[in-house]
């Protein structure tokens, strides 16, 4: 009998499996609805700065809803304070959101102290929670979330004005995506070698629908692409500031360990709206599995790209709104189009009553399994 995180870790491999998980990623795509955090006596407010409080606010979630993974952090914006824009913390019934960006053009764009940023504002809060929630929930898989480098400047850059930036200034925007790449290869190794167990990357803002999909190319697949390459990539000796490039000291030895664990993680990479003419550029991103929106085929992407490993998608409102019986038929239809995992299409509503949430997870446990796809070398499985 499979635990959470092996049933998630062989689903993520293309691997035979009993069932699917039932899963539910996190960070914008949090199950933090009001009705449980009233439940828990949290808020977001006061829970974001406390790692023991966020670690168990997020292991709550899961036992309380039966998806079967921890998601972390439980909102959008962690990287987005830490790099300087003005967040408002939300409570039980909003959750935090970028009240205003740091840059109100690509021409304000200056150079990030990555090192800083890593140290500031909610970064240690969230690999100090992930440490927690790996240790006390060991047999779930915990999944760090961050936002793709397109989603993150539109979090620091105003999004109208960094969408005219693509078209205009496009090599100012490549100069702050490699920026931001670097600072999520960073984060992401941090919180691997916290213990995170896979990690989702949200490209929301730069998906087809939000600009297209030769800007989706030229931005969000080019530095994806970099990103899932930095993280999967073979691990090599790295060593530290000012040492030999094959120094084995103790410090390098611990810069190389950290290296090797972050390119291990299985890499989820979730856009909304992933329209046909997108698709034949997935395959190029090299993410382990893709999870997709609601408007997004599966049965009709994997006909065109059987290669691929897709999760999904039951529409939030859906979910939200019942009855239980429509739930059941949309997972039915997610195992039927071969999703290796089911969870919601997007970010739950606040209001999500728990006992639909409920119910959505026990149908997705009990509706009859069907085959994964088989392990390819095109889809990222390790």
């Amino acid at each position: 009998m499979l635990n959470e995180k092996q049933r998630l870790l062989y689903a993520l491999k293309g691997a035979e499996f009993d069932r699917p998980p039932v899963i539910c990623l996190g960070g914008p795509m949090s199950a933090a609805v009001s009705e449980l955090l009233e439940l828990e006596n949290l808020d977001f407010a006061s829970l974001h700065s406390n790692a023991g409080e966020l670690a168990r606010a997020a292991i709550a979630i899961a036992r309380h809803t039966g998806f079967e993974c921890v998601g972390l952090p439980l909102c959008a914006t962690v990287e987005a304070e830490a790099l300087a824009s003005t967040i408002t913390p939300g409570g039980r019934r909003t959750e935090p959101r970028v009240a205003k960006e740091r840059y109100l053009s690509i021409d304000e764009v200056t150079t990030i102290d990555i090192d800083a940023a890593l140290e500031k504002a909610r970064v240690p809060v969230l690999i100090e929670a992930v440490a927690i929630a790996s240790e006390d929930a060991p047999e779930m898989p915990v999944i760090a979330n961050v936002l793709g480098p397109v989603t993150l400047a539109a979090s620091l850059v105003e999004p109208t004005a960094l969408l005219r930036a693509m078209i205009d200034k496009p090599v100012q925007v490549h100069a702050l995506l490699d920026q931001l790449r670097q600072f999520l290869s960073l984060l992401i190794g941090r919180l691997a070698v916290a213990g995170a167990d896979v990690v989702a990357i949200h490209e929301d803002v730069g998906d087809p629908k939000s600009v297209g999909p030769r800007l989706f190319g030229t931005f969000a697949v080019h530095h994806l692409q970099w990103l899932v390459g930095e993280l999967r990539g073979a691990s090599t000796p790295v060593a530290t500031a000012g040492h030999a490039p094959l120094c084995v000291c103790p410090a390098c030895r611990v810069t190389t360990a950290l290296e090797g664990m972050r390119r291990r993680l299985p890499v989820i990479v979730h856009c909304c709206e992933l329209s046909p003419p997108a698709w034949p550029l997935l395959a190029r991103v090299g993410a382990t599995a893709w999870s997709v929106g609601h408007a997004t085929s599966i049965g009709q992407l994997l006909e065109a790209h059987p290669e691929l490993l897709v999760i999904g998608n039951i529409s939030t409102n859906l979910i939200d709104n019942g009855p239980l019986s429509r739930i059941e038929s949309g997972v039915a239809r997610a195992k039927e189009a071969g999703a290796i995992a089911i969870a919601p299409a997007c970010g739950l509503a606040m209001g999500t009553p728990l006992l639909n949430i409920q119910g959505f997870t026990e149908a997705a446990r009990k509706s009859p399994a069907v085959a994964a796809n088989p392990v390819s070398p095109s889809n990222g499985a390790a």
